[in-house]
């Protein structure tokens, strides 16, 4: 049994540790998602660039590679810096539910369509491989055109179902952005739970303790 100073001093620990350590956490995430998003609009831009340009890379794979730099422009100068932001407001969000619910559709967008489209460049490695003359015959322009329309439009169709009613796009606290929430979600706080542990699971007074006792005796 852990007695109530002990108790109460490794509570005032806890809580003076997290007066230092959220600053430093707040300044930790906030660099790094500065870090991520300027190699993420700045890398991505100039490997675009570099595709765009050089027309020896005007075949199918680079197609699929180009597809994926605008992908990931879009997220790190689109849904990034919300996040950013829910970061410096202390975990909170003050943009709307609409808006919440466009950053967390893109997010979710743009995580699926990348997944996809890594799917389809390493099935044109292995045609490249197994099957180089299917590959350079039939692996054209326009079927590279088709298969990233087709891409986009199983992504949406991935992402579309909160506006089916299944799950739903909100805030999530404890992530610090808006995301996909399923019905089932329950959010949990580890410092909720440790405080609604310290507070309903205290070791008992003396006059508790006493009185149980003697209770016990009496039954006796």
């Amino acid at each position: 049994m852990i007695p109530p100073s002990m108790a109460n001093y490794s509570h005032a620990a806890d809580h003076s540790f997290l007066q230092h350590a959220s600053p430093l956490a707040t300044f930790l995430k906030l660099t790094s998602l500065g870090f991520i998003i300027g190699v993420g609009v700045v890398g991505n831009l100039l490997i675009s660039i570099l595709l765009v340009k050089d027309r020896s890379l005007h075949r199918a794979p680079y197609y699929f590679l180009l597809d994926l730099c605008v992908s990931d422009i879009l997220r790190s100068a689109v849904c990034f810096p919300f996040v950013f932001t829910s970061v410096k407001n202390g975990s909170a969000w003050t943009y709307g539910s609409l808006t919440c619910k466009v950053i967390a559709f893109l997010g979710v967008l743009s995580c699926f369509h990348t997944a996809f489209m890594l799917f389809c460049v390493s099935v044109t490695r292995y045609l490249a491989i197994a099957h180089h003359r299917f590959y350079t015959k039939r692996l054209t322009f326009w079927t590279c055109l088709a298969v990233v329309c087709m891409v986009w439009t199983l992504s949406v169709a991935m992402a579309f179902p909160p506006v089916l009613d299944v799950g739903t796009y909100s805030f999530i606290r404890e992530e610090e952005q808006c995301t996909f929430q399923h019905r089932s979600f329950r959010p949990t706080t580890r410092w909720a739970s440790c405080c609604c542990w310290r507070s309903s699971c205290s070791p008992p007074s003396s006059s508790t303790s006493s009185s149980s006792s003697s209770s016990t005796t009496a039954g006796r």
